[in-house]
């Protein structure tokens, strides 16, 4: 079949059906069409991405400028605030616009001395140095993560040839976070730091630091230049309360497995020592032998003197002749020498030393159970007295207490609330765009649409084949009906020619939406 006797049939097909088909069918082909064009729209739309954010409307109408010159899509969102460009083309416009010198907080710094100038005088000289200094430290803060912008204000004083009538200089620094972000105290004391020692004769205290909100975020930082006693002190204060906080928790974590949640209530008040303490000991042992010595000497003579030393009894009498008597002598000396053992100890204590542990716990009345014998109620109460006295380390040579009481909770306060506190509302269904909602909407109507159709198809065809009503006999039987041999779809066709000659079917179709 050639395409010109396809088209004359479908012609005459189209003919051939009443007004309602072609006006269900021209319905449906429009919604098709345009349920195609909005879906190609949003398939094809280019994902933007933020390029700038939180701009000011001088800063963003410089940028939105020079993206028209460049021929580049944006759209601007957050009330103006914030540029949205192509995704894939967000770095590349970026780094344009760094070249073009339009971009946010491109300000030159030691740039401003590269081209030498003639004629310059001593006050333009110091006015570019300032701007030059102001620049360099600003882009040195903003390389912090959680510092989006900031702006830095210095006041340089002249210098005098007397230095009484020198003034000192200051520094004011803005700065704007990034959404949820904070500095902490060591990150302001760092930019404190650095902006001293960029600026000559800057002092620490004349450096005021804020952010966007008005809050002095380096004001906290003048009472440690004040002196250390108050910040030692703030330190052993929160030293003392974490100490004390571990021990309630322990007690809290014990009760809540023996008496229930909600059941206890413990407190602990701790005296911690935070003076330091060293002691130097020494001991001495029995000590080593070095040297020996021994000396052994004897002598003999005759009538050996006798008598105190000086008198005259220490004269002897000597016989004329007399060579039998005479006398002898021995001495015997021993030296040792020893080295003796040294051991010195020196022992440094650590502060944060306990002195006394005082610990108040109140149960409630009603976790104690249904006892109504004074002695077992009274024997509960030791009992645990006891296990808390083992989970504090309780030591009573240092003077450690413990209370344990019972008394009723008062529970009005949660039961009020529970009152007032509604019923969780069911969850609503997550909002739809107008489009992606009229898209599911066109859908749902084409579908049905096409279900009709299908059905009457069905219904028609069904009618036409019916076989006539065979007479009443009971050996009746239908005679088969011959086997036909199925010709090609004509749908096969139409797709067939669309693709061959599709000019000639955009023909048809004009034609359809004209009748």
């Amino acid at each position: 079949m050639s395409p010109n006797d396809l088209l004359a049939r479908l012609r005459e097909w189209w003919q051939a059906q009443g007004s309602k088909r072609k006006i269900a069918l021209i319905a449906a082909g429009t919604l098709v069409i345009i349920i195609v064009i909005i879906l190609g729209q949003i398939l094809l739309r280019p994902t933007y991405a933020p390029l700038f954010s939180q701009l000011d409307p001088a800063e963003a109408g410089s940028i939105v400028e020079e993206l028209n010159a460049m021929n580049i899509p944006y759209q601007l969102t957050n009330g103006g605030k914030t540029i949205e460009v192509p995704q894939d083309q967000v770095y590349q416009t970026r780094i344009e616009l760094a070249s073009s010198g339009v971009l946010v907080g491109n300000g030159k710094g030691f740039e401003l001395f590269d081209q030498q100038k003639f004629g310059i005088t001593d006050f333009e000289q110091q006015v570019g140095y300032q701007r030059a200094l102001q620049e360099e430290l600003r882009r040195t803060i903003v390389q912090l993560s959680e510092v989006e912008q900031a702006r830095v204000h210095l006041v340089i004083p002249e210098k005098t040839l007397f230095s009484k009538d020198q003034g000192n200089p200051s520094a004011s620094i803005a700065l704007q976070l990034k959404t949820g972000s904070t500095l902490k105290p060591d990150q302001v004391q760092g930019i404190v730091d650095i902006v001293t020692g960029a600026v000559e004769s800057l002092q620490p205290q004349d450096i005021h630091i804020i952010d966007m909100q008005g809050n002095i975020l380096n004001d906290n930082l003048s009472a440690q230049e004040q002196g250390t006693v108050s910040l030692e002190s703030t330190t052993q204060q929160k030293l003392k309360r974490d100490f004390e906080k571990q021990l309630e928790n322990r007690i809290q974590q014990m009760l809540y497995r023996v008496l229930g949640p909600g059941s206890a209530v413990a407190m602990v008040t701790a005296d911690l020592n935070f003076d330091q303490k060293q002691s130097n000991s020494t001991t001495y042992g029995p000590g080593q032998v070095v040297s020996r010595q021994q000396v052994e000497e004897e002598g003999a003579g005759s009538n050996a003197a006798q008598g105190a030393g000086g008198t005259d009894a220490e004269l002897g009498t000597f016989p004329a002749m007399d060579n039998n008597n005479q006398d002898t002598y021995n001495r015997n000396e021993d030296i040792t020498n020893y080295q003796v053992d040294t051991y010195q100890q020196t022992v440094i204590k650590s502060p944060g030393d306990v002195q006394r542990l005082s610990v108040a716990l109140v149960i409630d009345q009603s976790a104690m159970g249904d006892i109504t014998d004074q002695e077992s109620y009274n024997q509960k109460l030791d009992q645990i007295q006891d296990l808390i006295a083992s989970a504090v380390g309780y030591d009573s040579t240092r003077g450690d207490q413990i209370t344990v009481s019972s008394m009723p909770f008062d529970t009005s306060i949660q039961e009020t609330f529970q009152a007032e506190t509604p019923a969780a509302p069911s969850q609503a269904l997550p909002e739809m765009s107008p489009v992606l909602l009229g898209g599911i909407t066109a859908g749902i109507l084409i579908l049905l649409l096409l279900v009709f159709v299908i059905m009457r198809r069905r219904k028609r065809r069904r009618r036409s084949e019916a076989p006539a009503t065979p007479p009443q006999s009971v050996d009746y039987q239908p005679e088969p009906e011959p086997i036909i041999p199925k010709e090609n779809d004509p749908r096969d066709k139409i797709r067939n020619l669309a693709k061959e000659k599709p000019e000639d079917i955009a023909e048809i179709l004009k034609l359809w939406l004209k009748e």
